[in-house]
């Protein structure tokens, strides 16, 4: 599968996502990292999200343990984030790193 593909399918499998009730946030977590994403905890249980080739943060709350839930709102916010940076977080994924 091409890179162009691979984004594409994460976009298309994110907009499933977002639209289940929750998620469980380690599946999470481990599938925002596919997308080039960086976790660092926040306060509470909230981590913050980062991103190679923006310079805007986004956050979400999953509590305190892996298997804690994110819920639909935090979901939709944060692919609504992906897609209002969708051109750099492709560009980044399919390797132009260098183009951003």
């Amino acid at each position: 599968m091409s890179n162009n593909k691979n984004f594409d399918k994460l976009f298309s499998d994110f907009a499933e996502i977002k639209s289940k009730t929750d998620f469980i946030c380690q599946d999470f977590c481990q599938f925002i990292k596919r997308l080039g994403f960086v976790i660092r905890k926040g306060k509470g249980g909230h981590k913050v999200l980062s991103h190679p080739s923006l310079s805007d943060k986004c956050n979400f709350n999953c509590g305190h343990s892996p298997r804690d839930i994110v819920k639909r709102g935090y979901l939709i916010d944060i692919y609504n984030f992906v897609d209002a940076h969708k051109v750099k977080i492709k560009k980044y994924v399919n390797g132009a790193k260098n183009d951003i």
